[in-house]
């Protein structure tokens, strides 16, 4: 009288699959490699790159230099820290200060293990890395910091709030003012300016949250992030100079195609998120990678300045790729590893080969030394989203002209791209086993976006 339902997740080889129907599946990664298949090679794939980019020697100086900053910003948060940490402790009950203490313990050891991290990963070359590494050790520090403070006088932390959201702000306009001064909108600055405004855009959403939280850990905790978050969005404004010396290259794009570009964006990242949100309940939705998805998809709508817009819409459309990968994934390190051909493909294209990007440069150098697995696909979702927006938005730019191929078989036969119809096998060739390309349906989101972007 009763029907059970229940779910299980199997995980199904789609080559082995298919041949046991008949058929036969290549995988691909990328729409380039997919394209070459069904053209039969008339179309070849660019060759990709090596994993990281060459990026320039004055953004090499100009990121060593941020290790430097953030180092002694660190030692100075940490003096700070000392100063004041017998004396707030001392003003809590025995209960209460024996559980603050061991709080505080771990902020030190996390933050002195980051800063250990830091060092090692400077002696080894990856500038980058390091400055992330002291990044995220400064932001325990000042954790650790604001929570001594608010112990002792809550109320102090306000001024905290209203001092980060002044330099934000500040940083926002100046990124408004340069690039409505200046005379085209070249690729190379425009990669600057959405890691500045995604950086001052997620302090404004760690301040937000700070003044909500009811906890004062929390609260101490969503501070320091935001405090952390806008020192290196000032950093990474540094970089302006770096790509609009005289003489530099300035890989031209349409404004008009940034205004379309997002448009279509944010129809893709809300897509994901209804799709998202329609397992709710029947697969394990992370709460983590979503939330931040949905606080950047609330400031995207409300957003009119379409460079703000597009920062919060690639920040938006990682967060929600990386959802996916950890809802669908059996494998998060061979989805890493994917996008790294994907990116490394689309590098190589002619249309980017001239255009020195420096995001994604540190990008994939920082993705190469990144632990956790969720945290390297989602940096480099980011850097799928960011690459294919700079190709197709050169290839509809301000004098550009679309490359020709010419098709040097035999006149008569025809490929055609579908994704309606059956693969045509014409009678003259004979009958031949049916080909599968398949694109992972994670990959396939990201596929799509390139493709909209």
């Amino acid at each position: 009288p009763v029907t059970v339902y229940r779910t299980e997740t199997v995980v199904v080889d789609l080559v082995e699959y298919g041949r046991r129907l008949g058929v036969e599946v290549i995988p691909v990664a990328t729409v380039h490699e997919a394209l070459q298949i069904f053209t039969a090679g008339a179309y070849t794939a660019p060759a990709p790159t090596g994993p990281s980019p060459v990026r320039s020697p004055l953004v090499e100086q100009r990121v060593r230099g941020w290790v430097d900053t953030l180092k002694a910003t660190l030692w100075s948060v940490v003096s700070q820290g000392d100063s004041i940490k017998d004396a707030a402790l001392g003003t809590l009950p025995r209960y209460a200060r024996a559980r603050v203490e061991g709080l505080v313990a771990e902020m030190e050891g996390y933050a002195r293990s980051l800063a250990d991290r830091a060092e090692a990963l400077y002696a080894q070359g990856f500038y980058y890395s390091a400055a992330t590494a002291y990044f995220q050790a400064l932001t325990y520090s000042l954790w650790r910091l604001y929570l001594l403070r608010g112990l002792g006088d809550a109320g102090s932390l306000d001024g905290v709030r209203e001092s980060i959201g002044s330099r934000v702000r500040a940083v926002i306009a100046s990124v408004h003012s340069l690039l409505a001064n200046a005379s085209v909108t070249c690729v190379e600055l425009l990669d600057v300016a959405i890691a500045v405004l995604d950086r001052a855009y997620e302090a404004l959403i760690f301040l937000n949250r700070s003044a909500t939280e009811t906890s004062m850990d929390r609260a101490t905790y969503y501070l320091a992030l935001a405090d952390s978050r806008a020192i290196t969005a000032e950093l990474w404004g540094d970089l302006f100079e770096a790509v609009s010396l005289p003489g530099g290259t300035c890989c031209q794009v349409s404004e008009g195609y940034i205004e379309s570009a997002v448009e279509l964006l944010e129809g893709m990242i809300y897509n994901i998120y209804m799709y998202v949100v329609s397992f709710e309940g029947s697969v394990s939705i992370p709460s983590d990678t979503l939330g931040e998805m949905v606080a950047r998809m609330n400031l995207l709508r409300d957003s009119e300045n379409p460079v703000d817009r597009l920062s919060l819409g690639v920040g938006a459309l990682a967060y929600g790729y990386a959802t996916l990968v950890e809802m669908f994934s059996q494998d998060i390190n061979s989805t890493a590893e994917v996008l790294v051909r994907s990116i490394g493909t689309e590098l190589a294209s002619e249309t980017l080969k001239g255009c020195p990007l420096v995001s994604p440069a540190l990008y994939m150098e920082l993705q190469s030394t990144q632990e956790a697995s969720i945290s390297r696909v989602y940096t480099l979702s980011r850097v799928a989203a960011l690459v294919s927006f700079y190709a197709d938005s050169l290839r509809v730019g301000v004098g550009y002209t679309t490359p020709t191929a010419e098709w040097t078989g035999p006149a008569e036969r025809t490929v055609t791209l579908t994704l309606t119809e059956p693969r045509v096998v014409h009678p003259e060739q004979g009958y031949a086993p049916t080909v599968y390309v398949a694109l992972g349906a994670l990959l396939g989101v990201l596929l799509t976006v390139t493709v909209l972007l």
